[in-house]
């Protein structure tokens, strides 16, 4: 009887723990803020081949490879939330799949406005307005001729998959053949080989590739302007869309990210970037 007693009373206790532990567990969380705040930490999504925006620094210690202005933006935003920053390179046409599906909590990556990605997530921002990035342009070889769009009818043009780039490309170039590349390395790479005869790309970034090859250069031709860029955001996340937006607003009002750029400039200078 007696063991029999102690047995009913360890059941009992045990029952006791399972509801005080049912009692004490977090609840489900509502939205993609409350999650990151449970978890602690921010996952962030970028294609790091867009210095000095977004790029690799193989001399840092793991977990901290990726870096540039758009990744002081990510920590920053890490940072006003009180959560750690988590970092997840991909291609840059798989950015938005990524933040819509909820794989990922924000995109980064040099995201300017466009129809499409207003249509499918929400666009914090914008910042980067500071920067003299607000033209894309042509990446050639320096035996190139290429001033006016006429010059590229028949020419072989290339542009990153979902970029800006890629849509001045298919818009305003209709007579030339057209490629489309899933890294702007692929491209700098096929423009060297002579595979192609000029790759779409931003300003700042074309500056950052002629830097390490010698026979390349930017030509005269400039084309569509850029109102700063975005962080994507998913489209039914209005509670996150709420605490990110007023932190690019102040990196972007205070200078800090105009700062980031010029250091991520300098750091990009130095590391030499062989983006090959």
């Amino acid at each position: 009887m007696k063991k029999l007693t102690l047995i009913l009373a360890g059941a009992l206790l045990l029952g006791l723990a399972g509801c005080a532990a049912k009692e004490t567990a977090a609840p489900e969380p509502a939205n993609k803020l409350e999650a990151i705040m449970q978890a602690g930490k921010l996952t962030v999504c970028t294609s790091p081949d867009y210095a000095p925006y977004e790029f690799m620094d193989i001399s840092a210690k793991e977990g901290e490879q990726v870096v540039g202005a758009d990744m002081e933006l990510a920590k920053y935003i890490a940072e006003g939330l009180g959560v750690e920053l988590e970092i997840k390179s991909m291609d840059f046409d798989t950015c938005l799949e990524a933040v819509t599906s909820g794989t990922v909590d924000l995109g980064i990556s040099g995201f300017s406005w466009k129809e499409d990605r207003a249509q499918a997530a929400l666009l914090a921002g914008p910042y980067c307005l500071t920067s003299a990035d607000h033209q894309g342009c042509l990446l050639v070889r320096k035996d190139a001729d290429i001033k006016t769009p006429e010059d590229l009818a028949g020419k072989k043009l290339a542009a990153q998959s979902g970029s800006l780039q890629h849509e001045y490309m298919t818009k305003n170039a209709p007579d030339s053949e057209q490629q489309t590349i899933t890294s702007l390395a692929d491209g700098v790479m096929m423009l060297n080989e002579g595979k192609i005869d000029a790759l779409c790309i931003s300003e700042v970034t074309g500056t950052q590739y002629i830097k390490n090859y010698d026979n390349l250069m930017l030509a005269e031709l400039r084309f569509a302007t850029e109102d700063g860029y975005y962080v994507l955001i998913g489209k039914e996340e209005q509670a996150l869309f709420d605490a990110v937006q007023p932190l690019v607003e102040k990196a972007e009002s205070e200078g800090l990210y105009e700062e980031w750029l010029a250091t991520a400039t300098e750091k990009a200078g130095t590391l030499g970037i062989d983006m090959d």
